[in-house]
């Protein structure tokens, strides 16, 4: 669609084949097209340095008629990624300090030393992968804002609303 110039911009463009679609173009095959940042990564760490906040880019959606009918669905499921990021970060708070324990997805690069092992202690602290709305408040908030600054809604987004009551406090 870019190729044909149907669109203008899009939040993501997946160059090359993927599981998605395999019948993407390269970029560099597709005219005209490129980032909106030069250097996303930089752009990313001074939008992040500036405002705390790092965006969500992926959510869990679950239709509303089966929410209804399986009212239980979206807290099980909230719970089911909950444990999964236990299971994957977890590890990194014991790995300190005790490198070949076999704990933790980065235990061997820890190892090697291509990991610095002071690093577990900052990943520790800080919750690289925050889910929930309390957790996500400051990024749906600003998001909230955005949506009413950039004119894409007329009246301010109760973000709240979005979630299903059972994940609300979580």
């Amino acid at each position: 669609m870019f190729g044909n110039g149907e669109l203008d911009a899009a939040l993501i463009y997946l160059s090359g084949r993927n599981v998605v679609d395999r019948t993407a173009q390269e970029a560099s095959e597709v005219g005209g097209l490129h980032r909106l940042f030069p250097d996303p990564i930089a752009e990313g760490a001074r939008y992040y340095a500036k405002t705390g906040i790092l965006p969500a880019n992926h959510t869990v959606v679950i239709r509303a008629s089966l929410l209804e009918k399986h009212p239980w669905a979206a807290l099980n499921i909230f719970s089911a990624f909950v444990a999964a990021k236990r299971a994957a970060f977890d590890p990194l708070t014991t790995i300190e300090g005790e490198i070949g324990t076999g704990g933790g997805p980065l235990e061997p690069w820890l190892a090697i030393g291509a990991i610095p092992v002071g690093t577990m202690t900052t990943l520790a602290q800080v919750d690289p992968v925050p889910y929930g709305l309390a957790a996500q408040h400051r990024a749906l908030d600003a998001l909230a804002a955005y949506l009413l600054e950039q004119g894409l809604v007329h009246s301010p987004v109760d973000m709240t609303g979005l979630f299903a009551p059972s994940t609300q406090l979580l």
